[in-house]
């Protein structure tokens, strides 16, 4: 279903483009987990946590006891009214890896059933198997965005702070195939932080995951403070 054009208008406040947009965001975003990830990753706190570079802050936003995942009984009502605006966008983010949520799958689901008309969602891929990728498809994510930062293992392993550079292929390639085959519609692009580390091998990476991947875009460098 093509949506109306609004046209802007000039008396809204806070910067909303439209009444439309004032009425209900155009972008939701739902963190699924608290400092719950399987990397550890140079440009992320959640990374510097996992390699002891980050340690507690003054109010306790590190530690351990905060670590924690959004609870699935409160997400069914959020996605019924996400459901009632067409234009609205979900996209499942988080401090973390949201397929190291319990309830990752039915959340997509439950959001498709809700009628929100566009669901995304990012990952690591390394838990991406041939299993999670099927359920991801057959539960109708519409786009999945693959944060990966490099197109070899030496940089992988250093941003990474892991060695699974070559399942992350493996599994990135998996699930195109698995896509094409069902014949579903989800789209697959990958991602990079566009970090002083990666600009010698900005464009190697851009050429490897092109090959690869819906397509391949780069992340702003900044800091929280911004």
């Amino acid at each position: 279903m093509e949506l109306p054009v609004v046209q802007p208008a000039q008396d809204l406040k806070f910067g909303f483009a439209s009444h439309r947009d004032a009425d209900f965001p155009i972008l939701v975003q739902i963190a699924l987990m608290h400092y719950v990830c399987n990397s550890r990753c140079l440009h992320c706190p959640v990374g510097l946590v996992r390699r002891g570079l980050l340690g507690a802050s003054r109010n306790g936003e590190f530690s351990p006891d905060r670590r924690r995942f959004f609870p699935f009984d409160l997400f069914p009502a959020i996605a019924r009214e996400i459901g009632q605006h067409p234009w609205a966008i979900l996209r499942f983010h988080g401090r973390g890896e949201p397929l190291l949520h319990p309830r990752f799958i039915d959340m997509i689901a439950c959001a498709k059933q809700a009628g929100i008309g566009t669901v995304t969602s990012f990952s690591n891929a390394i838990l991406l198997d041939e299993r999670r990728a099927a359920a991801i498809l057959d539960a109708g994510l519409d786009l999945l965005e693959l944060s990966i930062d490099a197109p070899n293992a030496e940089l992988y392993r250093y941003l990474r702070g892991t060695s699974h550079f070559r399942r992350v292929v493996r599994n990135a390639e998996a699930i195109l195939r698995a896509r094409n085959r069902r014949g579903a519609t989800t789209r697959i692009i990958v991602s990079a932080v566009d970090s002083p580390e990666l600009q010698p091998e900005k464009e190697t990476f851009r050429r490897f995951w092109a090959e690869r991947a819906d397509a391949v875009i780069f992340r702003p460098y900044h800091t929280y403070g911004g």
